[in-house]
């Protein structure tokens, strides 16, 4: 074996380049941007400076290789200049930025109009006031999130937290920005918010900002994002994600008659690449599509999944709203077969697939994703629980306040005095179970009796399986095989187990949805 060692000026030329790359050795470079002139009021040494009013705001481009033009975004304003030839850095001053946070790009083009490299540095300008009252001297802004390193889809699908530290009681600036896979931003929406700002608030945000209209319009389009929260006199934190490698990618494209294609990027090897799809109005029934051009979305949307040995990766496709107008409400088809314990296994499994797909930001999309699974979710409490509560089940499909329905639902759980003492007990306590906390707590306790009796001993997460395959059935999936297919087996012998659970989910959603509350199991 042998190693060579390559030295290189500190710059390559473009005949430096072309000679390396001609001899069958790739050439990777770098964009460093970095604050020059007058110390700043605060460089982090990676990204991130900031400047206090009335500071000269001076930046240094430095280039591994020599470009022909250096192009410089900020504020959506672009500036093409020539590179200086034969220096190894351009100079720039940053001049009338207002106060508030900035986002500067720096892309570098060769001769050709390629691109030879990109950087990127976040201006923070502040006034130099003292801090707000209540704040320490070195007190900060800290931004968390869990998991640590989400993409940007565990973001605004609601798989990942935001929890955001800072002096109590002091409103900080929040922008959110999408950016193109050229680095282009494609959106850059800002609000204010209080800190410290916990995750159950994060979640509310997020949901607005999801709902804005900008946001909706560049998310499905974007490559990465940040998150930018930031106080004069305080400081800033920022997190950025991005949408990470994956084998198999889908990509929407919007037709000008508001109609939507997909198309898959296929990283493997693509020879035994399985695509289907699931329409909302068949959510459980899969349609082959090709994995190597176009396919149609359907004007409700739907599922599209990909599948390559071990790798996979679904999507909720977006809707046509103009067309779905005009066609009335959905109403999902579930069809079974088949052994009831096999059943109820692969109806949990579609909707796992349909929760876990990656969403669009669409609100339609989602909605009728919530339709797909609900729908699932029916047919497998139907299943289990009986004709007098399927009955009730497809009732409850046409009504526009469950809560309406309470009384309903108790007087179904069950025929017997005890049944009908445990059915008691959860309606009266309704109220008091708006958490998912409280919810399981105290379902756990009034259902104690009724568990054991059902031969459910030593498994502390019955109720917690209960409540879920009431709910949310599709996570039932990933439990322990052993102890689910156990579990599944005593529910179905003992179907008053399910009615009590689907009874407490339905009956604290309905007071959520009308308390502006949670969304529990």
């Amino acid at each position: 074996m042998r190693a060579f060692n390559l030295v290189v000026p500190q710059t390559l030329s473009e005949t430096d380049a072309s000679d390396i790359i001609a001899a069958g050795i790739s050439v990777a470079s770098d964009v460093l941007v970095r604050p020059v002139g007058i110390v700043a009021s605060a460089w982090d040494g990676d990204g991130s400076v900031e400047w206090l009013t009335g500071e000269p705001g001076l930046i240094a481009i430095q280039a591994e290789r020599t470009p022909d033009t250096c192009v410089v975004a900020i504020e959506g304003h672009r500036f093409i200049m020539p590179w200086p030839e034969g220096e190894l850095e351009l100079f720039l001053a940053l001049t009338d930025l207002t106060i508030g946070t900035h986002n500067l790009t720096v892309m570098l083009m060769g001769k050709s109009k390629e691109e030879l490299g990109k950087g990127a540095l976040v201006v923070t300008i502040r006034d130099p006031q003292t801090a707000p009252e209540g704040t320490s001297s070195g007190e900060g802004i800290r931004l968390l999130a869990a998991p640590a390193w989400p993409t940007l889809s565990d973001l605004w699908d609601g798989r990942a937290t935001v929890s955001i530290d800072g002096p109590p009681n002091t409103q900080a600036d929040l922008s959110v920005i999408l950016s193109a896979v050229d680095g282009s931003v494609l959106a850059d929406i800002r609000r204010t918010l209080s800190l410290p700002l916990s995750s159950e608030a994060w979640t509310n945000i997020a949901k607005e900002v999801r709902d804005n209209r900008v946001f909706q319009h560049a998310y499905d389009d974007a490559e990465s994002g940040e998150l930018l929260v930031s106080r004069s006199g305080i400081g800033f934190a920022r997190l950025t994600c991005d949408r990470g490698f994956q084998p198999l990618r889908w990509r929407t494209t919007r037709r000008q008659n508001g109609s939507r294609t997909a198309r898959l990027l296929d990283r493997t090897d693509g020879r035994n690449t399985l695509v289907e799809l699931f329409t909302v109005d068949e959510p459980t029934v899969a349609v082959p599509c090709p994995s190597d051009s176009d396919i149609e979305a359907p004007p409700r949307g739907g599922l599209l999944r990909a599948t390559a040995a071990e790798v996979q990766n679904s999507i909720i496709l977006p809707t046509d709203p103009s067309r779905l107008l005009h066609m009335g409400q959905v109403r999902p088809l579930v069809q079974t077969s088949g052994k009831l314990s096999h059943e109820v296994l692969r109806l949990a499994k579609a909707h796992l697939a349909w929760s876990e797909a990656e969403l669009p930001a669409d609100v339609f999309a989602l909605h009728g994703r919530d339709a797909a699974r609900e729908a699932i979710t029916r047919e497998i409490v139907s299943l289990i629980a009986g004709t007098h509560w399927a009955r009730l089940e497809r009732k409850l499909v046409h009504v526009d306040d469950v809560s309406d329905y309470l009384d309903d639902m108790r007087d179904c759980v069950g025929d017997s005095d005890n049944h009908k003492a445990v059915a008691a007990k959860i309606g009266s306590n309704l109220w008091n179970w708006l958490t998912p906390g409280a919810l399981l707590s105290g379902f756990a306790q009034i259902m104690e009796g009724a568990i054991q009796s059902s031969g459910i001993s030593c498994r502390p997460a019955a109720t917690r399986f209960l409540l879920t395959l009431a709910g949310r059935p599709g996570y039932i999936a990933n439990w322990n095989a052993v102890d689910r297919d156990e579990l599944l087996e005593r529910i179905m012998g003992s179907p008053v187990l399910l009615r009590a659970a689907r009874f407490a989910v339905l009956g604290t959603r309905a007071l959520q949805e009308n308390n502006e509350g949670g969304t529990g199991f």
